[in-house]
């Protein structure tokens, strides 16, 4: 299963990103309420939620200005 861009086009990027996006959304979510986990703090997820959208920005502000 591929997500479609803003083109309606299959998109590797977005499908990763999506995929990555809610691994560290459960991970932030869960850091609190199981033990097991080590604690992730807000600045951290800011971080790694940063680090995932931004392939997928850069290549939505590549094919904006390129073109």
């Amino acid at each position: 299963m591929r997500l479609k861009d803003k083109n309606g086009e299959p998109s590797t990027t977005l499908t990763f990103v999506a995929i990555a996006f809610v691994a560290v959304l459960f991970k932030y979510l869960l850091a609190g309420v199981i033990d097991v986990l080590p604690p992730m703090s807000a600045t951290e997820f800011g971080g790694a939620v940063m680090t995932i959208i931004a392939p997928w920005v850069a290549r939505e502000f590549k094919e904006k200005w390129s073109g």
